[in-house]
């Protein structure tokens, strides 16, 4: 039987995902973990805390991959990386964690409570998870796409970045006829088709205002 940390851990993501964080009490938690309060706080402190250990326990794995990928592009060439190469390492880590993970729909749901359903707090721990690689690839994003000003790139990349996120928060839920799911059957296929998809967007001309 897993120790009680894990256990905490573990309930937290099954929850967060089926409820959304602002509505699951850290009561919901240890009751399911078959723990108590004090063991929330012994180990997490508090529920932003628990929030924190709960995202990082599944991006971290990711987000080294994708500072790996990263580093590799920087030191192949003294050409700065293609946007397509960028978008690539970007992504695959995050398709590839969940293709390879029993529990990938229930991850790709909680990440997208996380995104779209949380307050101010709870999004600016998601934030800081995410610093190291966000700060990365926005300095190789802007060396291939001289032609963007810094503030194009960053919400271009947060659009693509949204894209991701609600591809892979379709995996889980049964196909409905009138709304097919748009996550391809092959990740690499998926891969591909983010990529395309969302390189399109960085590169496409937005018309000048009228005056």
């Amino acid at each position: 039987m897993a120790d009680t940390k894990t256990r905490i851990l573990d309930s937290a993501e099954v929850l967060f995902a089926e409820r959304g964080v602002e509505a699951t009490s850290l009561r919901a938690v240890t009751t399911n973990a078959e723990s108590n309060l004090a063991a929330v706080h012994y180990h997490f402190g508090s529920k932003e805390a628990l929030i924190a250990a709960v995202v990082g326990r599944r991006l971290r794995p990711v987000n080294e991959e994708r500072l790996r990928e990263l580093k590799k592009l920087n030191e192949k060439s003294s050409k700065p990386a293609s946007l397509e190469e960028l978008l690539e390492a970007y992504f695959k880590p995050a398709i590839s964690t969940l293709d390879n993970s029993e529990q990938g729909s229930l991850l790709a749901k909680m990440m997208s409570r996380l995104f779209w359903e949380s307050g101010g707090e709870t999004r600016q721990l998601i934030v800081e998870q995410f610093s190291e690689v966000w700060e990365g690839f926005i300095r190789a994003l802007r060396k291939a796409l001289p032609e963007l000003s810094t503030r194009q790139v960053i919400s271009r990349f947060h659009f693509g970045i949204g894209v991701l996120i609600h591809a892979l928060s379709q995996r889980g839920y049964e196909e409905d006829p009138k709304m097919p799911s748009i996550l391809e059957k092959d990740p690499e296929r998926q891969l591909a088709v983010l990529v395309a998809f969302v390189a399109a967007g960085f590169r496409a001309q937005v018309p000048e205002r009228k005056k």
